[in-house]
């Protein structure tokens, strides 16, 4: 019974993943395009504002994409780090055109030295609990289903 609900959980937490985030500009639109901000992997808490208005509140994701930008220059702060990410902060002045996309690319968050080495750790644990597993799991078909008389 353990064996189920433990690898029920170990499922469950291999699901989660990053969602893009759409939004829209909460403010007069006017002629309107919208801003993409992108990252190059995944942040657990992700921040966006355009033009002070907060559009992305700590969101798991890599991607945030604003609809009703107004046109004309924006300026996008950008922050990450969350958890086990280090934080930074970007700041751009964006040239938003009417009907298009205009996308700033950053880089991913880097991990925090302590989180890294936790990860590593993390890593070998689950690795040395899924041999665990795979010896018990052998055991339990073994003809005789791993009793010994």
């Amino acid at each position: 019974m353990e064996i189920h609900l433990a690898c029920a959980l170990v499922s469950l937490a291999a699901c989660t993943h990053a969602v893009d985030v759409t939004t829209a500009y909460p403010g007069p639109r006017g002629e309107a395009g919208a801003i993409e901000v992108v990252l190059n992997d995944e942040s657990r808490a992700m921040s966006v504002t355009v033009d002070d208005a907060l559009v992305a509140d700590r969101k798991y994701t890599r991607r945030v994409h604003v609809d009703g930008v107004p046109a004309g220059t924006a300026h996008v702060r950008v922050a990450t780090g969350g958890r086990c990410e280090q934080g930074a902060t970007s700041e751009h002045d964006v040239v938003v055109a009417p009907g298009l996309t205009s996308t700033v690319v950053l880089p991913g968050p880097s991990l925090n030295v302590g989180c890294a080495v936790l990860a590593g750790l993390d890593y070998v644990g689950m690795e040395t609990g899924m041999i665990a597993m795979a010896i018990i799991l052998g055991a339990a078909l073994r003809p005789g289903g791993g009793h010994h008389h």
